[in-house]
């Protein structure tokens, strides 16, 4: 089975979550990082809805961490995150 490339870009054929990005940003010289969860930005009422509704399934992640690992993880559980790094 051949590996699937979603994209073009390292970011897309590396799969990479905020720890494995932080990291990956360390390495190149970036001394800030921030990381956050990236729902779009859809403002119609579905748009709306679906946020509302993510609200309650994150919290529902969090529980679910929280009582398997004894934290509440990175509070990033959406598929698509986006991050801000800083080069000194």
């Amino acid at each position: 089975m051949a590996l699937q490339v979603f994209a073009g870009d390292f970011s897309h054929e590396t799969l990479l979550n905020s720890a494995s990005a932080e990291s990956i940003c360390k390495l190149s010289g970036f001394t800030t990082f921030e990381a956050r969860e990236h729902l779009g930005s859809s403002v119609s009422i579905k748009g709306y809805a679906r946020k509302m509704m993510w609200s309650v399934v994150k919290y529902a992640f969090r529980a679910v961490n929280l009582v398997e690992v004894g934290n509440a993880g990175s509070g990033i559980f959406t598929r698509n995150f986006a991050f801000r790094v800083i080069k000194p």
